[in-house]
């Protein structure tokens, strides 16, 4: 790898890092967290404790200020509600740590409970292409030159609750797209070679070394099948941060906590992103509907995923009734 890509990196995965030093040294699986710990007594159990609730909330929440926030130390001075048990385990680095399995389901609960969105369970995915340029030459980043860096990355974004993938850059890839694709933002391939990775956003980041600059900038741009949802600029301190707050906007919500009752419902002739936006907002007024969530747009047909608070029969007769659905064959036609 470039000296010029490895400083960036150094720089991005710096300043995405998780806001305290105690963070570097947790480990999460699932509902399982480890935090280094340095002895056993009951002071470090709780401080622990606490640093691995705010590290789920985290998780679960998209929002860098759970850690250390006061309603993570709430919660753990509560923590026999939340900590289903631990115990403590000596790790390869001969390190002491505390091994917690928490109620993550209680955890999604009571974010919504206190109005904060947080992630599906099935958590967003974002497909990142990286190109260097450094002058007139232009380069993928590659895993196999910048493992190390890619691995850090993604275990950034996952504290976020983002998962990251990159692309194989393997014949179909390279077929598919080009350096000067990504660089010069032509859109059309790389919607189209990103189609086999089934992602959910599509990330484009341009690292562009100045010789005479202290630092790499580099350009990002964030896309899903239709439309750029933004596109700016920075040196690496903010992108997953950015990132993090980007799809949030789209895909972070509170579910009705009292059903799990869901509908989705397939529009046609939705020609534009402003009519998808009157759409969705007319979804969201139907008594009975608790949430709405975009799923998919493929041409004019866009898909919604309804969660609901009220029978499903009701909110059938709500959308029937309403003047600019029309029903057509297994869904309604926009009008």
């Amino acid at each position: 790898m470039d000296f010029a890509v490895k400083a960036v990196l150094v720089s991005w995965l710096l300043g995405v890092g998780l806001s305290t030093a105690a963070a570097a040294e947790v480990r999460v699986q699932q509902d399982r967290v480890e935090v280094v710990v340095a002895d056993t007594s009951d002071g470090a159990r709780v401080a622990a404790t606490q640093t691995a609730i705010g590290v789920m909330l985290m998780q679960l929440s998209g929002l860098q200020g759970m850690l250390g926030s006061p309603m993570a130390s709430a919660i753990a001075a509560d923590a026999e509600r939340y900590v289903l048990d631990f115990s403590y385990i000596t790790a390869e680095e001969d390190a002491l740590r505390l091994a917690l399995r928490l109620d993550v389901p209680a955890l999604r609960r009571l974010l919504v409970e206190r109005g904060i969105r947080i992630w599906p369970e099935r958590r967003p995915l974002v497909l990142v292409w990286l190109v260097e340029q450094v002058g007139n030459r232009r380069d993928f980043v590659t895993a196999p030159q910048s493992l190390e860096w890619l691995d850090q990355l993604r275990e950034q974004a996952a504290a976020l609750g983002l998962r990251l993938v990159f692309p194989l850059l393997d014949l179909e890839d390279l077929q598919a797209v080009n350096v000067t694709d990504i660089a010069a933002g032509f859109h059309g391939p790389i919607r189209t070679g990103s189609v086999r990775y089934d992602a959910d956003r599509i990330l484009t980041g341009v690292i562009e070394h100045d010789p005479s600059a202290a630092a790499s900038s580099i350009r990002w741009t964030l896309l899903d099948e239709v439309l750029v949802i933004r596109r700016w600029q920075d040196e690496g301190e903010s992108t997953v941060s950015t990132l993090s707050r980007l799809m949030r906007d789209d895909f972070a919500y509170r579910p009705h906590l009292q059903s799990r009752e869901q509908m989705e419902v397939v529009v046609s002739n939705v020609g534009s992103f402003a009519a998808h936006q009157r759409l969705l907002q007319r979804l969201e007024e139907i008594e009975g509907v608790s949430q709405v969530k975009p799923t998919e747009v493929i041409g004019e047909r866009a898909s919604f995923l309804l969660i609901l608070s009220g029978g499903a029969e009701r909110v059938r007769d709500s959308i029937a009734r309403d003047p600019q659905l029309m029903a057509e064959g297994d869904g309604y036609r926009y009008r």
